[in-house]
């Protein structure tokens, strides 16, 4: 008798386990049928782009959330997504960011006063020749897309990013390629508003 009741909860716990394979494999049948109809080669080729575009490196990269954060609410993705380039950024990390007031920071999140817009321009340059490394732009004049000089220079085997002011960021070594140019990451904000 207790060898039935066994094979009788056996065979009820098989029942309800492949209940549940069919119940989760016919939910998840259909969104995956729509979601390939949906998808036209065109789209496919977009989101190719996207994931190799400097935007998607600035959303996926956690070093860099807070100027990302403002990168889109302040209407800037399309720049970083679909502008060929090439650029340089000298991405501020969240450490960067570190310090600032309250005030300050819900400051530049308004995106009407366009104030990290152009904290963001005075830290991206475009460039003729995309080169990761960095001694190929030492001592050059970059003009930033905010209107002014950058110039990157060496120190003691250290990169900096240097600003007219002779304020200097230092700059890490492993910059993130993308398909219309490269991220430098640097440990302070120049050039703030």
């Amino acid at each position: 008798m207790i060898f039935v009741n066994v094979i009788k909860e056996l065979n009820l716990r098989t029942t309800l386990i492949g209940a549940l394979i069919c119940f989760a494999m016919a939910c998840a049948g259909p969104a995956k049928e729509e979601k390939d109809v949906e998808q036209t080669p065109e789209d496919r080729l977009e989101q190719q782009k996207m994931r190799r575009s400097l935007l998607f490196a600035l959303i996926a990269d956690s070093r860099i959330e807070s100027l990302s954060e403002y990168i889109v609410a302040n209407d800037m993705s399309a720049m970083f997504s679909t502008d060929p380039g090439p650029f340089l950024f000298f991405t501020p990390t969240n450490n960067a960011f570190e310090g600032l007031d309250t005030a300050t920071l819900k400051l530049w999140s308004n995106k009407n006063n366009g104030i990290v817009k152009s904290l963001i321009n005075k830290h991206l340059t475009r460039v003729d020749t995309l080169v990761a490394d960095l001694s190929y732009y030492e001592g050059r004049n970059l003009q930033t897309l905010g209107g002014i000089q950058i110039k990157v220079i060496r120190d003691q085997d250290q990169f900096y990013l240097e600003d007219v002011k002779g304020k200097r960021a230092l700059i890490t070594t492993n910059p993130m390629r993308m398909d219309n140019g490269y991220i430098f990451y640097i440990d302070q904000l120049l050039h703030r508003p």
